[in-house]
């Protein structure tokens, strides 16, 4: 039978423009999802390898963590510290994913 993982902390999806940045890198992308323990980011190039540490910047915000995952265009972040609630936005709080269609629908991985 399959290993079921259950997430600590609820996720809220955001799609909003994302910074991702190594000692080294650059990564322009989108933050689909987040919660107080880690993100979810569409990227627009090779991801970073798992255990990089990096810090990812949203909105007027910024957190430090780790990759703990990785695929083709897609990378999963672990916060190093748990970000306070009010820097997570939530579905019901922001504006809704209309106001970010035009960006997100012109957002492809190169």
């Amino acid at each position: 039978m399959g290993k079921v993982q259950r997430r600590m902390h609820r996720r809220a999806e955001v799609g909003a423009p994302a910074l991702l940045m190594t000692i080294a890198s650059r990564f322009d992308g989108v933050l689909e999802d987040i919660s107080v323990s880690g993100a979810r980011i569409l990227l627009r190039a090779k991801p970073p390898r798992e255990g990089r540490d990096v810090v990812v910047r949203w909105s007027d915000h910024e957190a430090f963590g780790m990759v703990v995952w990785a695929s083709a265009e897609r990378v999963g972040i672990a916060f190093h510290q748990n970000l306070p609630s009010h820097m997570v936005i939530h579905p019901d709080e922001n504006d809704g994913p209309e106001d970010l269609e035009p960006y997100v629908r012109n957002f492809r991985p190169v």
